[in-house]
Formats: C-alpha cells, structure tokens, sequence
C-alpha cells in the first residue's frame, strides 16, 4: 500500500528557490488559500482581508515560481479523479450562494451529470457550469459551479451523486471517469447573508495596496510571550495587480514617512501553457531585500528595529500605469500605545483537556482596541490544517468575537484529546481599509501581534507525519529537498519521487525511520541534475511503503 503524502511543485524557470527556513510554515494552508484565489471569490470582512492579504503574500511566494508545496494535487496525469473540496454552507456562502464542486485532475468540460434530492428543491432548477477561467485568463477546468434558480432556500438538507449509477460523464481530460461519487450539506441559513458571509469585496479589476507591521512572538508557559527567533518583527508591502489593463501597474514605490523611498521589486507569473495549473498573470510587486525570484520581506531582531526602519505616520505608495498615468495611495499606519503581545492565561491547564467537553481559551485584554481592530484566533492540527476559527462568519452557525473578548470557547467535540495542536492568537490595529475612490486601489494598512502556543498533549505515538520542509535549486543544477518527520514504524520505507508530466514518477532517494530519527526528525536529498534538461516544471512527492 502506497500513501502520497504530500506533493511538491518546483518551477525551474528561476535560478534558486527558498531554502527550508525561508518557506512559508503551513502548506495546507497554503494550498486552500491558493485554490481560492484561483478558483474562488476573493472577498473579505475587515478582519478576513487583513488575513488574507498577508497569507497570500506568504504563500503566493510559491507560486511565483518559487516552488509549491501542495496536498491533494493529481497523483497522476492518467489517474482517476477525485472529488477533494466538496460543498458545504461555509463555501456555499462565501461563493455568494454558488455551489462548487472541485476536483484533483483537469476535467472534461463536456461532461456533467449530477442526481439532487432534498425538501422543498425541484432538481430541475440546478445549472452547472465548468469553470476555466481565473480573472479572464485561462485554467484547467477543475472545479464545476452550480446554482439554483432563484436560489437555495435556507436551512435545507441536499443530497448530491456525481456519475448516478456509475454513468462515467463526469471525466478527467485523460478519459478516466470520476467513480460516484455522493455528498450532502445544508444550505446557508437565515443568519447568513445570501450573497457573501463576508462582508466587503475588493472591486474587480483594480489593483489591491497593503502595507503591514507583523510581530510574531512564541508563549510556552505562563511567562509572558518573548519573540519568535524565527520569524521575528517584519514589514510588509504589496501590489497585487490589476487585472483591468487600463488600471495595470507597472511599478511600485514606498514612501515613508520621513519621505524615505524604495521601490518594490516586480515578479512575474509565466504559466506553463497547454493544461498547467499555474495561469499567465499580471505582474505582482512586494518589498523585498533580496533580488528576484526570492523574495525576503525586511525583518528585525527586535520590535524597536523594526520601528526605527519603519516607523509610524503616513506612508504613500506610488504607482506607474500600463496606460501611462500615475496614481498614489496614503496609508496611515498607526498602531495604540501601549500594544502588548497576545498572551493565553490559561495555557497551562489547555495542556491536558478532555475533547469531548468544551475548550475554554483565554488571553489578556487588548485594551487599545479601536473601533476598526480586531481579534482573532486560529487552532491549527499537526498537518497545518485549520480546526477551529473565530471570528468565522462563515461557519454555521457563524462564531463571532469582538475586539473587546477575551476568550472563546470551542464546541465539544472539535479538539481531540491526547492531541498535539498549535494556536495563533493576534492582535490587528488596522489603521486603512478599503476602496480609494479616487486613485481606484483597494487599500489596507495594518499592525499585527501574533502569539503562536501549544495546545494539548503529545499526541499519540506510532503515526507518520512527513512534510517538505523547504527546496533549493543549486547553481549547478541539482535540487536539494528538505523532509522532515518521522514513520510510524521501522517497518516503512519512505520514498522521495520526482517527475515531470506528474504520470512517469521516478526514486529520488529511499530512507528508513532511523535516517530521519537520527538527524533531529529531518533529512536533507540532493536530486542531481533535477533542475537540468528542457523540462520547465517538475514535481516532487514523498510516498509511503
């Protein structure tokens, strides 16, 4: 029996991409922010836009050719397809009432073939559609949207099957047929808003502006948080391009405060064409110290350094137009003082707790909260997926927490016990948001506390958990991959593959538990020559024997 368990996409177009340390931490995360940026609605409340501004930031490294580090992606160019997002009430209502279907290979857009039941629905009324396009630009057709005539009546129960009866319509572009596949979820109810649960969107076409402090501390006790020595204090600075031509940009500059400038280095996405899931796209524009295609955002020792270099007032960022006009946005970022780290008071005892009870957290009071800032707090498990979320207007039924809390409560049943988990508790002072009106930029400024701690026990023993920890592509052409973990067993075989049409996979390197137990739960594999040939992609994974 053989377990993918996670797949790497390496764009060897660069020179190098980021070492193991320079790689954003949850590719998970990653994957599920990148397939709605993609295939989804990029919409925000003020709290939600800030989030999704900066992880995008983090993980769109990655696909600007920085190399990829994606779960449930095709297996093979010639394998079955599988159903890996299917509806449910927090997508149904974040896509504005459209159900969305997405799937693990490119599909044929010709083929649709869905059975609907459910009180109070008439099956007829159901139309689909493909999608292929992101922002007018072209993308394999992975992901199927239906909608309903007048649409979904709220708080209802539907039943879907793709392929009824194994009809085999629904198929991959490879002529592999989707096995039926059946599903359920309730449609949104009442309390949430039939057009989006969250709140404002960025107007379409035009290009979106953040500039951003984040401070990122650590709190393993009941000590008060001290800086991550990892991630430290960083700036932030973004375009995220127009997709309107006439509102393209073309360059970028920051200007401080003390009318300091510095321009923002363009990177490019190059699509890889014929079925490739990365898309030609506009120009993106970040801050960065290092020279293209890395990107390293400035980051600080301390949160006096980080202050000193970038300190509070009204910045501008002023752009150059594909159109030949110019435009300037200004962005106040002011954070309260005094602005203390988030800090969990009562950590020791979320230490040990019974899962099947509810799990109270709670952390100090952000008292310098204004009417525009916010709290929020992410529970993540060991493979970086989100458990728990607040404020999630998109859950049902939708949790709520104000600026002014100082606690949450997680329902019984959603932390197992006897599990390891981490969680992110931030402060945001948000200082700009929303839409210049006369520039025409969607526009956000911001500062950020984040205080990551442990949650729960050690977990149980005798389970694998491997994950890319980061890859290189070496002056001479080799491609050196990090992967860490363990396996569950001294009787497994892990294997590192490559390939390039993601259907001929060959041995990159085989280790053994004690290989990755002896060097601190992690090893190093140099693939050589895998950046060499005519090849402008390739794909690594990591199985499981």
């Amino acid at each position: 029996m053989q377990a993918v368990l996670h797949l790497l996409f390496v764009y060897l177009a660069s020179d190098r991409v980021p070492a193991a340390a320079e790689t954003p931490s949850r590719p998970g995360a990653c994957f599920r922010l990148l397939l709605k940026r993609l295939f989804g609605t990029w919409k925000g409340e003020v709290l939600s836009t800030m989030k999704q501004s900066l992880r995008f930031y983090q993980c769109s490294m990655f696909l600007l050719g920085l190399g990829v580090s994606l779960l449930l992606l095709p297996r093979s160019a010639s394998a079955a397809p599988e159903l890996i997002m299917p509806p449910s009430t927090a997508t149904i209502t974040s896509q504005g009432g459209v159900i969305t279907f997405t799937f693990s290979e490119p599909m044929d857009p010709t083929g649709i073939d869905i059975a609907w039941e459910g009180a109070a629905i008439d099956p007829a009324k159901f139309s689909c559609e493909w999608q292929d396009e992101m922002f007018g630009f072209p993308v394999p057709p992975i992901r199927l949207d239906c909608t309903y005539e007048g649409g979904l009546p709220p708080d209802v129960e539907i039943s879907y099957t793709l392929n009824p009866g194994g009809s085999g319509v629904i198929k991959s572009q490879s002529g592999q047929a989707l096995p039926e596949t059946s599903g359920s979820f309730v449609t949104p109810g009442t309390s949430q808003s039939s057009s989006s649960c969250l709140g404002i969107t960025p107007e379409e076409g035009k290009a979106s502006i953040m500039i951003m402090k984040r401070i990122h501390y650590r709190q393993s006790g009941s000590s008060d948080p001290e800086l991550d020595t990892e991630e430290k204090a960083a700036f932030f600075a973004s375009v995220q391009n127009a997709t309107d031509a006439s509102k393209e940009v073309t360059a970028a500059t920051l200007v401080k405060p003390n009318n300091d400038s510095t321009s923002l280095t363009e990177l490019s996405v190059s699509g890889g064409g014929g079925g490739s899931l990365v898309p030609d796209v506009p120009s993106q524009f970040f801050l960065t110290t290092s020279e293209p295609p890395d990107i390293t955002y400035p980051t600080f020792d301390t949160e006096a350094a980080l202050n000193s270099a970038f300190p509070d007032g009204l910045y501008s960022m002023n752009v150059e137009l594909k159109s030949g006009g110019s435009g300037s946005a200004e962005l106040p970022l002011e954070a309260p003082d005094p602005f203390s780290a988030p800090k969990i008071t009562n950590l020791q005892g979320l230490q040990d707790f019974d899962g099947s009870q509810p799990v109270t957290i709670e952390w100090n009071a952000f008292s310098a909260a204004g009417q525009h800032d916010a709290i929020s707090i992410v529970i993540f498990d060991a493979d970086g997926n989100v458990v728990f979320e607040a404020p999630n207007r998109c859950a049902d039924p939708p949790v709520e927490l104000s600026a002014t809390a100082s606690s949450v409560t997680i329902p019984a049943g959603v932390l197992e016990s006897d599990t390891t988990y981490e969680g992110e508790l931030s402060f945001y002072s948000i200082s700009d948001v929303g839409q210049n009106a006369v520039e025409g930029f969607n526009e956000f400024a911001a500062s950020l506390k984040t205080t990551r701690f442990p949650l729960g026990g050690t977990g149980p023993s005798g389970e694998t958990s491997l994950e890319f920890g980061g890859i290189e592509v070496l002056e001479n052409g080799d491609v050196k991959v990090t992967i860490s973990g363990t396996l569950a067993s001294n009787q497994l075989i892990g294997k590192l593959q490559s390939s390039t049409d993601l259907e001929a996979w060959s041995d990159v390197e085989t280790f053994a538990k004690s290989a990755l137990d002896g060097n601190g739960g992690g090893i190093e594999v140099v693939h050589s020559g895998g950046a060499g040939g005519s090849a402008k992609f390739r794909f690594y994974r990591v199985i499981v024997e």
